[in-house]
């Protein structure tokens, strides 16, 4: 594509041009190259999208409308790259450019490798603004205020600021170049800050015309007076700036000769080279010098370079000046003066420029005239400024009009029911902006590419007949409407909002410079978005209302099923714990007024039910409490309420019961019917409740009274073991207090160190030797005395204690080792046994915490074993199985305690593969003497050690316990025959002396600390 700009001749005699908005800057683009075109006798079409964006940036919705360009439908590109590739690399709009091949492309504003480029240099404008600033204004302390981040002419123009600094010797100041990203708002909050600090300086440089909007009004917020106080100077030389209060000394960048450029270097036959086009000075009052130029000269100080307009003024004046000295042309001059005015009412800019021109054509010609003559020439220049002034008020009246129009003409396009509506809502609204030519084309289906088929909705102004068949998006209009792309210039603004392309308006590209594009994009794609909301919802009315025609009989069923669902169990079908509560408040309100209605109150808790839920599977045990439900209800009349309060609680309500043996006797019936085995899986499977019961002999007034000693009679029948039923009593209530003053004690005592640790040594049954200890809790009460660890335990489980009282355990046991290592060498050889419940080994965190221990205290994995229960090995829980991993990655022995009481299998011992079986002391304790026993305990001694698992007997207490253990062939045991659990000091004089502990036999080869190797140890 390098150097082949010449148009293909053979193509359609259109121009592609591709810009990011139709601002200011763009437009004066346009306007050069519609000269040029029009010279050329070539048509133009501009697609109107937004800046480019890197690779695998998300691409703005309005980009998508570079994907109609086709090559075969033009003869050239011309890109508007100064800002549309301000964000992307010289690469990435290379890229771009190809992908119109083989057509000729022209850059304009930015450089692409292989692309002849129009190139603006702002640096001799730049460069003479600074030395006039610097030498002739005798200017030192400067604010320069930057353009948008990325944009190579706000580059350049703050370098050339640096290099003139630096060529006289001035300092510059990061702290004073502020960013103002070529918008006036972002211009004046960064001053408004500069200001705040200081106003230490003499002149603020913009690097545009616009930002000096927003700099000028935060300087005179501040009571600073341009030029007096601070002078103010731009870049562009935008139109809107030359007759600004002050005037704005500017650079003036030839933006129409860039696009007559572009069209120039585009037709060239000879493109291979760039052409550069210079910027120029414009002296004017913001830099505190009386600036313009002599009245006749349109050079620098007209509207952009457009020949027509130029060639009208200049032959305004030129007829002014013929009548000055012909008194009888003057009446037919203001005629003529009146129509060129009323031409022009549609661009006020056009008539400020006319008073300024005007002004300086009478400066200049008042000293050629004298006496009558000048006489008439001031009374014709005062009819002539008449005239203009009741233009400008004409003018600015119809603008304020067209804006009210154009509120009502929005109004009536975004609140429209219907497309028709809305179609001739937006026409009207298009014609109103003197668009001579309109075509709305909307795609096939709205998604977020455009489709592959279009259809025109409306047109107007075209030569051809419209066509509403679907057509080819990428031929942008049917067959029969074509020729419109290839007569004069249109633009195409893509209609979308985020996430959805709806279509694109075709338009004649306005011949003024002020043309809001965004407006009629933003309206219509909003309208189009508004009609679609409002189609979906009509759509889903019309669907709603057929659905609910044909499912008002499954309606009024899942009605009343949702009224059954709301007061019972989904799972199974009995009253639920809302329904239950209203029964029981009625019949205590109802035995309140007549002692004569008694009712009684059971409270069951399935026992074993989270065993069979974690091993078995949630389906069995739902099965389960479906199986258990039913035969709870065929215990009882159908007069009494059965109720599932959650989970495994249920409660049955009994009325009209007067006598407790009454009771009892139903609760003894409840019993007996679970007590049948159920079939769970192919097996039978025993089942008993905990049961508690309150009779309205109490004299309760408040129902949560009766369920709260429900409550407590059914927990007491727990402590009392599987299936027991205990009727309330007043002392219950007296040990529910005991047991909520001793958590609150043990919450304290862990908290105020008033638990310890004592250690019971384990020995070799075989040697004798001591082979470690197990750490137990302990907690010695300052009134009650000695708690059992049965007690408080269980205390620490219900109310969420245990894993501090496992952490306080596993730290002190770890701390005393370490302590008893530094002062008996035989205790470098001992190893330490800690119990873990099962609600710390489910933490996530609790390798971490072991881990914790182990390095704060200084001890190996290997000098610790964890004791955890069967029922933990069988779950199946993620976080146990990562902590059971964890343990035997980080090298801590697991033991599993209380073995033979739980459920485990082989397949789960070859699984986890524990280092040490204890054997419950509830088995130990009938050896020998109860065969039955001793052939369980032979058994598991005979399965370890086909396992290579070490066994530890818990319990043993006499000598004929320990033979038969030895003889058995068991690893290990403890209990009180050999020693009672030790204080510290206790267990480390054992250590020390390394002597047989009491009632360890003379033969067992004195009681020696053995090393940490062996079976399973």
């Amino acid at each position: 594509m390098a150097g082949k700009a010449t148009l293909m001749t053979a193509a359609p005699l259109s121009v592609a041009i591709i810009t990011d908005f139709v601002h200011n800057y763009q437009a004066h683009l346009l306007v050069g190259i519609r000269e040029a075109l029009n010279e050329r006798g070539l048509a133009s079409t501009v697609y109107v999208g937004r800046e480019l964006f890197p690779p695998g940036h998300p691409v703005h919705d309005a980009n998508a409308v570079y994907r109609l360009i086709r090559p075969d439908q033009h003869c050239g590109v011309i890109l508007l790259t100064a800002n549309l590739g301000r964000a992307v690399s010289g690469d990435d709009l290379m890229r771009f450019a190809r992908q119109f091949a083989p057509l000729p492309v022209v850059s304009v504003g930015k450089k692409i490798a292989g692309v002849p480029s129009i190139l603006v240099d702002s640096r001799p404008g730049m460069q003479a603004l600074m030395e006039h600033l610097i030498v002739k204004r005798q200017f030192r302390r400067f604010v320069f205020v930057r353009g948008r981040e990325g944009n190579d002419d706000s580059n350049d123009r703050e370098q050339v600021f640096r290099e003139a600094l630096a060529l006289h010797g001035l300092p510059f100041r990061s702290d004073w170049t502020l960013c103002g990203d070529y918008r006036a708002h972002a211009a004046y909050d960064a001053m408004r800050t500069l200001l705040a600090t200081t106003r230490d300086f003499d002149v603020v440089v913009s690097a545009n015309d616009q930002m000096t909007e927003g700099i000028i009004r935060a300087l005179r917020e501040h009571e600073l007076r341009v030029p007096e106080d601070v002078a103010v100077v731009g870049f562009d030389d935008d139109e809107d700036f030359r007759h600004a209060i002050p005037p704005l000394t500017t650079v003036r960048q030839p933006v129409v000769e860039q696009g007559v450029a572009a069209v120039e270097l585009l037709c060239s036959l000879d493109p291979r080279h760039d052409v550069h086009i210079d910027t120029q000075l414009v002296v004017r009052e913001s830099c505190g010098t009386k600036g313009g130029s002599g009245p006749l000269s349109l050079a620098h100080e007209a509207l952009p370079r457009t020949l027509d307009r130029q060639k009208a003024q200049q032959e305004v004046l030129d007829y002014l000046r013929q009548v000055s000295r012909d008194p009888q042309a003057r009446q037919p001059f203001l005629a003529y003066w009146k129509n060129q005015l009323l031409g022009n009412l549609g661009r006020e800019h056009d008539l400020v420029t006319w008073r300024h021109l005007l002004n300086d054509f009478r400066t200049a010609l008042r000293p050629e005239l004298s006496g009558v003559v000048l006489s008439d020439f001031d009374a014709l220049f005062a009819d002539v400024q008449t005239l203009l002034y009741d233009a400008l008020q004409m003018a600015y009246a119809k603008q304020r009009l067209a804006e009210a129009t154009n509120a009502v003409l929005i109004s009536n396009m975004v609140s429209a029911l219907s497309y028709e509506a809305m179609f001739g809502a937006a026409l009207n609204y298009l014609k109103h902006l003197r668009l001579n030519r309109v075509v709305l084309v909307l795609y096939e289906r709205f998604g977020r590419l455009p489709s592959e088929l279009a259809r025109v909705m409306f047109a107007e102004g075209t030569r051809s007949a419209l066509d509403r068949d679907l057509f080819p998006t990428a031929r942008l209009l049917p067959e029969g409407m074509r020729g419109e792309l290839f007569e004069g210039h249109l633009m195409i603004i893509p209609l979308f909002t985020t996430g959805a392309q709806y279509g694109y308006l075709i338009v004649d590209q306005p011949h003024g410079v002020y043309f809001d594009e965004e407006t009629p994009q933003h309206t219509i794609s909003r309208s189009i978005r508004h009609l679609e909301q409002l189609h979906a919802m009509r759509s889903a009315h019309d669907d709603l209302e057929r659905r609910v025609a044909d499912r008002t009989l499954e309606l009024q069923r899942l009605n009343e099923q949702l009224q059954h669902d709301a007061v019972h169990d989904v799972l199974t079908g009995l009253a639920n714990r809302a329904l239950f509560h209203d029964r029981l408040r009625r019949v205590v309100a109802q035995a309140e007024r007549d002692s004569t209605q008694g009712y009684a109150v059971l409270f069951l808790d399935c026992d074993r039910f989270k065993s069979i839920n974690d091993t078995m599977g949630h389906s069995v045990g739902d099965d389960f409490l479906i199986e258990f439900a039913g035969r709870l209800s065929t215990s009882v009349r159908p007069q009494d309420t059965v109720a599932r309060f959650g989970g495994d609680e249920f409660a049955v309500l009994l009325e009209d019961v007067f006598e407790a043996p009454d009771v009892m006797m139903i609760a003894e019936r409840i019993q007996h019917t679970l007590s049948e085995p159920m079939d769970l899986l192919g097996r039978p499977f025993a089942v008993t409740a905990s049961m508690g019961i309150v009779t309205s002999a109490g004299g309760y007034s408040k129902y949560e009274d009766v369920l709260r000693d429900a409550d407590i009679a059914m927990y007491h029948s727990k402590s009392l073991g599987p299936g027991r039923t205990t009727m309330f009593e007043v002392t219950m209530h007296e040990r529910v207090l005991n047991r909520s003053r001793l958590e609150t004690e043990l919450r304290q005592a862990l908290s105020r160190g008033g638990l310890s640790v004592q250690y019971q040594p384990i020995v070799d049954v075989q040697s004798g030797t001591l082979r470690g200890f197990e750490a137990l809790a302990r907690w010695v009460h300052p009134v009650r005395g000695f708690v059992s660890p049965g007690e408080f335990i269980s205390v620490a489980e219900e109310a969420g204690l245990v894993v501090d009282l496992d952490r306080f355990v596993l730290f002190e046991a770890c701390d005393c080792l370490r302590a008893w290592r530094e002062q008996v060498p035989q205790a470098r050889d001992c190893f330490l046994s800690v119990n873990v419940s099962t609600t710390q080994f489910s933490r996530a965190d609790f390798v971490h915490a072991v881990q914790g221990v182990l390095r704060d205290t200084g001890l190996c994995p290997a000098d610790v074993r964890l004791e955890i229960t069967e029922s933990l090995l069988m779950q199946r829980a993620p976080v146990v199985q990562r902590n059971l991993e964890g343990l035997r990655e980080l090298g801590v022995q697991l033991y599993i305690d209380d073995f033979g009481t739980g459920y485990s299998s082989l397949g789960y011992l070859q699984q986890f593969a524990p280092s040490v079986l204890k054997i419950d002391r509830s088995f130990v304790q009938r050896v020998p003497m109860h065969s039955e026993s001793a052939e369980l305990v032979r058994t598991i001694l005979s399965m370890a050690r086909n396992l290579n698992i070490a066994v530890v007997a818990e319990g043993v207490e006499c000598q004929e316990q320990w033979t038969w253990l030895r003889e058995a062939g068991c690893t290990y045991a403890q209990g009180f025959f050999f020693a009672k659990p030790l204080v510290p000091e206790d267990a480390l004089d054992v250590l020390r002396q390394n002597q047989p502990l009491p009632g360890t036999p003379k033969e067992a080869s004195g009681m020696k600390v053995s090393g940490s190797g062996g079976h399973g140890s």
